[in-house]
């Protein structure tokens, strides 16, 4: 019978189990082509890989990535080592990172690895406790990895513009009510219009005024909210001529920002608008120790 997914699984030690009959079998594999397989690969002309990189037009088949002619690699759909031929009808083109990573695993494993990472992707973006136990190792192994680079990168800065924030109108689960693309676009330019990027001193800025956080933090909303009320300024709890900025992070509410427009349209008094990561900067030294 062919398997075109892998098994339902319900119990902890049967997923190790599983996981490592799929690891034996794939070196049994390895050694049984060692021993009754000619291992001598050959090097793809210029025409070859011409085909190969045309096959998915230019782009990584397994993350979608661009890829320069000049600059790809020819993965081996069956893999060399359990043997796949050196043929073009069995490479595709890949980046060297996915080509690294999905190394010489059966289609099994490659399934079991998607899913587990998924998983644990979705875990670390809700932040649950499994995924927050884990953050730690992985940040740890990415630090030990990038020192044994010939060239250690840098480590990147994420900078949130407002239109990497996305609208909702009410949360479920891990997921949530996306506001249209005629809605998102709405709100984007209501904030473009209201936004402020300057923020000149904790104590001076905070002092006796009120502030409302809609959005994920990547800090404790309520730590966020402690250190406003530290310094001088007030937490609301909705939207009104009383407000005077609006913290916006991820996932913000979408009638929020529509309340702050009617409320600016009708008012002399503007309500602003302030990305969330500018205020988590501003107390950085403090939530972040």
């Amino acid at each position: 019978m062919k398997q075109d997914s892998i098994p339902y699984i319900d119990k902890e030690n049967k997923l190790i189990e599983e996981l490592n009959i799929l690891y034996q079998k794939r070196l049994i594999k390895k050694e049984f082509n060692k021993k009754f397989k000619e291992s001598k690969r050959i090097i793809l002309s210029k025409e070859q890989r011409q085909r190969i990189y045309n096959k998915t037009d230019g782009l990584c088949h397994v993350c979608g990535i661009k890829l320069e002619i000049d600059n790809f690699q020819a993965d081996h759909v069956k893999p060399f080592s359990t043997g796949g031929h050196d043929i073009v009808d069995n490479f595709l083109p890949a980046c060297s990172q996915c080509n690294n990573y999905r190394w010489d695993y059966s289609p099994e494993e490659m399934q079991w690895i998607l899913k587990l990472g998924v998983w644990l992707k979705t875990e670390i973006q809700k932040k649950s406790k499994e995924g927050l136990e884990v953050l730690p190792k992985i940040i740890k192994d990415e630090i030990k990895r990038e020192k044994r680079r010939k060239n250690p990168r840098i480590s990147k800065t994420v900078d949130i513009d407002f239109k990497d924030l996305l609208p909702v109108k009410g949360k479920l689960d891990f997921g949530a009510k996306v506001a249209t693309y005629t809605e998102i676009e709405n709100a984007q330019s209501i904030i473009e219009k209201y936004l402020i990027t300057n923020i000149d001193s904790t104590k001076d800025f905070f002092s006796s005024k009120s502030f409302l956080i809609t959005g994920e933090t990547n800090a404790n909303k309520k730590k966020i909210e402690e250190l406003i009320k530290e310094n001088g300024g007030i937490i609301k709890t909705s939207v009104s001529t009383k407000l005077d900025y609006l913290v916006i992070g991820n996932f913000y509410s979408y009638l929020k920002v529509i309340k702050l427009q009617e409320i600016n349209d009708k008012n002399k008094r503007k309500i602003s608008i302030i990305l969330n990561k500018k205020i988590e900067t501003t107390f950085a030294n403090i939530l972040y120790v």
